[in-house]
């Protein structure tokens, strides 16, 4: 049976909608395939809050269970773009998206086809137009063979909301081709690296500032130093190695996805690698400047040295309470650090802004945050993807 894919075409009007955008990394010749809508439409530079609402022909699934699904995947390009998304209030006549369940001929010259091809379509921007197959099975959580789930298309049809066509990477979102039962959410590299480059054409002749910053003489890991090693050594026990574990792994991936680096976690009982995160307390053999004193909830140092330190007369939990720190909240504060990045005094949305809350989860990195790691990637002397557009 032919995969299930998107409705929106490979080819548009006749010419192939693929641009394939080359990169070099460190001597390895790299390809990146994500590609742009025919044109390159885009929104408006000053419509970076989008709102969408839900309106269908066919009722096919629960609106908690629509609204559910489309929240999350709205969420996960917010995470890694300019945009922000709302859903409109209730009885809105109108939105720059919306979302729907429709079946054959529905007056976009987009006829759905039955069970079992086309899945989904959405329009590029501005039209705002994201329509399912009302003929397909849709669940929140498949579990058959026909069965598709509404989160993974919706990510891959905001994808086209927001002006990306399709890629040649399989992995990525948005691939053009979808199986049914699969669950498929999770945005790739190349999905990111598309949407921060489609930003960046957006923003080309407009002023922008960025406030992200280096340390001083701007130490930076050698340019043959791209794979990092970690391992965990506490002088004081403060929680469990595999929540500890779970959290800097997690963090550790936030990063990854964005830049040129990767990180593995070295063999058990390994001696040495390129980082060492532990709990420590008081004056703790590092330098008396920086002992623990209360008010600093952790510290890392610039490239290439290596160290992440916990104070551990904190209360971490990777749940926090009003009065408990977020471990990975500000392990991905910490590796920032351990990459070259210094603070972010004036964004606080920032997660190299250096204050922080009590029972606050801030785990995403902020658009800032990313433009500062890549910007850093740069001064290595390798060519980034941004540069070649």
């Amino acid at each position: 049976m032919m995969l299930p894919r998107c409705g929106v075409a490979d080819v548009v009007k006749g010419k192939n909608s693929i641009q394939t955008h080359k990169k070099r990394k460190l001597g390895i010749h790299t390809v990146s395939h994500y590609t742009f809508t025919n044109g390159m439409p885009k929104w408006d530079a000053s419509k970076r809050r989008l709102t969408y609402r839900f309106k269908s022909a066919v009722e096919v699934v629960g609106l908690d269970d629509l609204r559910s699904a489309c929240a999350s995947a709205f969420k996960r390009w917010q995470d890694v773009s300019v945009f922000t998304f709302e859903e409109a209030p209730e009885g809105s006549a109108e939105a720059d998206i919306e979302i729907g369940f429709y079946r054959g001929d529905h007056g976009d010259r987009s006829n759905f086809d039955g069970k079992f091809r086309t899945l989904a379509h959405a329009f590029p921007p501005e039209n705002g137009h994201f329509h399912y197959d009302a003929d397909e099975s849709w669940s929140v959580n498949p579990t058959g063979d026909t069965e598709v789930d509404l989160e993974s298309v919706a990510v891959h049809e905001i994808g086209h909301l927001l002006g990306l066509g399709h890629s040649l990477d399989q992995s990525a979102i948005m691939f053009s081709k979808f199986s049914y039962g699969a669950i498929k959410r999770d945005l790739q590299p190349d999905d990111i690296q598309g949407i921060q480059a489609l930003k960046l054409k957006h923003d080309h002749g407009l002023h922008t500032v960025s406030h992200y910053s280096f340390f001083s003489g701007r130490p930076k890991w050698s340019p043959m130093k791209t794979h990092l090693t970690y391992r965990f050594s506490s002088s004081v026990q403060v929680v469990g190695l595999e929540y500890l574990r779970s959290a800097c792994s997690s963090a550790f991936k936030r990063w990854q996805d964005v830049s040129h680096f990767t990180f593995q976690e070295a063999s058990e009982g390994a001696a040495a690698a390129d980082i060492v995160i532990g709990f420590h307390r008081g004056n703790h053999g590092d330098g008396e400047q920086n002992a623990f004193d209360g008010p600093t909830l952790a510290h890392a140092f610039a490239p290439e040295k290596g160290w992440f330190h916990y104070d551990a007369d904190e209360k971490w939990s990777l749940n926090p309470s009003r009065d408990q720190v977020d471990l990975e909240s500000v392990a991905v504060h910490e590796i920032g650090h351990l990459l070259g990045l210094s603070h972010t005094p004036d964004i606080p949305g920032a997660i190299m802004y250096p204050e922080f809350s009590y029972g606050i989860v801030k785990r995403n990195l902020h658009p800032d945050d990313i433009e500062g790691i890549r910007v850093l990637r740069r001064s290595l002397g390798t060519k980034d993807w941004d540069q070649a557009l």
